[in-house]
């Protein structure tokens, strides 16, 4: 590992995170830093911190080539998450229940079920895309962006359209159901 006194230049700066980083020596980087070594080259700075949290978290829990069932546990945690952190989730989720229960007690054909229920699960999935696609920017980039606006509303906006589109689809349910 390339002692931080040895760094003389933007190079040597991202070789020495780098190795220090794919050792999982970060800590050890970090503790002998001083902040005039990397006060002239500031704007490497918060890559130090990325780079050493992402690499000792992937030195810790690999994500690729898991067995199944560790990665349906991995998405049941990013389920969990969600409904604890997200009140619009909750709500989507309470909204999808009263679908099933307005299916049980209709007994309606299978098409209805198969539309409804698609409709519920891409509510649902897009609304965990657009929970991991704010966390994930917010974590990378907390400061305000005109870009990481759009971006965070395109996400909404699609759960958005998407909800609408199954508000719609359980109205012609309703409208057909009590035509019967």
């Amino acid at each position: 590992m390339m002692p931080i006194s040895k760094i003389k230049s933007p190079f040597h700066l991202n070789r020495a995170l780098y190795f220090s980083a794919r050792n999982s020596a970060c800590a050890v980087a970090m503790r002998e830093a001083s902040w005039p070594a990397f006060a002239m080259y500031s704007t490497f700075t918060p890559n130090l911190f990325h780079a050493c949290h992402s690499f000792s978290r992937s030195t810790l829990i690999p994500m690729k080539n898991q067995p199944f069932h560790k990665r349906v546990v991995f998405a049941l945690h990013g389920i969990t998450a969600a409904l604890r952190t997200e009140s619009s989730f909750r709500l989507q989720c309470l909204a999808a229940l009263v679908v099933v229960i307005v299916l049980a007690c209709a007994r309606p054909s299978m098409i209805w079920w198969a539309l409804l229920l698609l409709n519920c699960g891409m509510v649902l999935a897009a609304e965990l895309f657009n929970t991991a696609l704010e966390q994930l920017i917010d974590h990378v980039h907390p400061a305000l962006h005109p870009s990481i606006k759009i971006a965070k509303d395109c996400a909404a906006g699609a759960v958005l359209l998407l909800s609408i589109s199954a508000v719609a689809v359980f109205i012609a349910f309703l409208i057909e159901y009590f035509q019967m």
